[in-house]
C-alpha cells in the first residue's frame, strides 16, 4: 500500500519549530545557570528558578490545552515562541538580579509548554490518521535532533579553556529565537483552519480521565519521563561508585541518546507490525527490566547494552504515550488531554527526585534505578490491560 501524503508546508516548519526550540531552551538555561554562578547565587535561588520554569507552567497547561481544543492551537503556537524569544532577549540584555531572572526563567517555561503542546497536536493536522505515527516519528527524531545540537552549539562557541561562555552563545541564542519566531511564522500561516465549535466546552478533567486507559498512559509517561532524568543525574554518580571515569560515563550516555533517536526512526514500522498497546507494553516492561539492572554491578561492555537499551525502549515508549494519548482522547478534548500529559510529566519531574535523593542517600545509587524500573515494569502491565486498541 503507498504511503499517505504528508502536508510537507506544514510539517517541514513544525520540525524546524521542534527542533529549535530544543537547542534554544535547554541552552538557555544553561547559560543562566553559569550568570547565576558568575553572580555568585546561592544553591537555594539556583532551585527556585529550576522550580520557576518547571512549576509555574503546571497551573496554566490545563487552561492552555482548553483553549486548543476551542479555537485551534496557531494562536497558542505563536504566542509560546514569541514569549520564548523574549524571554531569551531578557535573560541577555535586561536580566541583572535574581528578581529579572526569575521573571524571564518563568516566561521561558511559559512559553516552552505553549510551543510544546500546540506542536504535538499540529502533528496531527500534517496528514490524515493513517499517517500519524509517521509524522509523530518525525516529529521525535526532530525533537532529538535539538537535544544533540544544543550542547554542541555551547561547545562551539566557547574558547577552549574558558570555564564560563562568552558573547558569541548569546548572538547564536538571539539568532535561533528570531528562527523560531519566523519558522513558527511559516507554520501558522500552513496550518488548516480550525473546525471546532468555539461555543462547546471540551471534557471535563473528571470525564476526560474516565476515558478507558488515559489514566494509565499519562501515569507511566509521567514515570517514563521522570525515569528518563533520574538516569542523566544519577548514572554519573552509579559511574562514580563503580570506578568508572567521567568521560567514559558521557560516552555511554551519548551512546543512549543514540539509541533513543533511532528508535523513533522505527516507531510507526514497529507500530504496525505489534500495535500501539502491545508495543508501549513491551516498551515498558523492557526499559524497566534494564533500568532495574543498574542495581547490580556488571562489566562496562555490558553496562554500555544495557543503558543503550534503556534509551531505545524509553525513547519507543515516549512515542507511544504521545500517540495513544492522542488516539483515545475524545477528539473535541485531545489538546486538553495532551496538557493534562504535559501536567503529570512536570509534576513527575519536580516531586520524584526528591524521593530518589531520599532513597539514594539511604541505600546507594543502584537502589533508585531499581525502584524506577520496577514501577515501570507494573506501568507496562497496566497498560496491556487496560488501554483499548488504538
Amino acid at each position: 500500500m503507498a504511503r499517505e501524503r504528508l502536508n510537507w508546508r506544514l510539517l517541514g516548519p513544525l520540525l524546524l519549530s521542534a527542533t529549535l526550540l530544543q537547542v534554544t531552551v535547554p541552552l538557555a538555561r544553561i547559560v543562566t545557570s553559569y550568570r547565576a554562578v558568575e553572580m555568585a547565587m546561592p544553591l537555594s535561588q539556583l532551585g527556585i528558578l529550576s522550580s520557576a520554569f518547571a512549576l509555574l507552567p503546571v497551573f496554566l497547561l490545563v487552561q492552555i490545552g482548553q483553549r486548543n481544543d476551542r479555537h485551534g492551537e496557531g494562536g497558542t503556537a505563536l504566542a509560546g515562541v514569541v514569549l520564548v524569544a523574549l524571554a531569551i532577549l531578557g535573560l541577555w540584555l535586561v536580566a541583572s538580579d535574581f528578581i529579572t531572572i526569575f521573571a524571564f526563567t518563568a516566561m521561558l517555561g511559559i512559553g516552552q509548554v505553549m510551543v510544546i503542546s500546540a506542536l504535538q497536536l499540529m502533528t496531527t493536522r500534517c496528514s490524515g490518521p493513517e499517517g500519524h505515527d509517521r509524522v509523530l516519528g518525525h516529529f521525535l527524531v526532530a525533537t532529538s535532533l535539538g537535544h544533540v545540537l544544543g550542547p554542541l552549539a555551547l561547545s562551539l562557541t566557547t574558547p577552549a579553556g574558558d570555564l564560563h561562555p562568552d558573547q558569541r552563545i548569546h548572538w547564536l541564542l538571539a539568532a535561533m529565537a528570531m528562527a523560531l519566531v519566523l519558522s513558527g511564522l511559516a507554520m501558522v500561516r500552513a496550518l488548516p483552519k480550525h473546525s471546532g465549535d468555539t461555543k462547546t466546552l471540551p471534557s471535563g478533567i473528571g470525564s476526560l480521565l474516565r476515558t478507558p486507559g488515559l489514566l494509565v498512559i499519562l501515569l507511566s509517561s509521567s514515570l517514563c519521563l521522570t525515569a528518563n532524568d533520574l538516569i542523566i543525574v544519577f548514572f554519573p554518580v552509579l559511574g562514580a561508585a563503580q570506578g568508572i571515569d567521567a568521560a567514559t560515563v558521557g560516552v555511554l550516555l551519548s551512546l543512549r541518546a543514540i539509541a533513543s533517536m533511532a528508535s523513533r526512526f522505527m516507531f510507526s514500522s514497529l507500530v504496525l507490525r505489534v500495535g500501539k498497546p502491545g508495543l508501549i507494553s513491551i516498551s515498558l516492561a523492557s526499559t524497566g527490566l534494564a533500568t532495574a539492572a543498574f542495581a547490580f554491578e556488571m562489566p562496562l561492555w555490558l553496562l554500555g547494552t544495557v543503558l543503550a537499551g534503556t534509551g531505545f525502549g524509553m525513547g519507543l515508549a515516549i512515542a507511544c504515550s504521545i500517540s495513544l494519548t492522542l488516539a483515545i482522547a475524545p477528539i473535541e478534548s485531545r489538546a486538553t488531554a495532551m496538557s493534562l500529559r504535559l501536567t503529570a510529566s512536570r509534576l513527575g519531574q519536580f516531586l520524584l527526585p526528591l524521593g530518589a535523593g531520599t532513597v539514594a542517600a539511604a541505600l546507594g545509587p543502584g537502589s533508585i534505578f531499581a525502584v524506577v524500573g520496577a514501577g515501570l515494569m507494573v506501568c507496562g502491565l497496566l497498560v496491556r490491560v487496560s488501554t483499548p486498541r488504538a
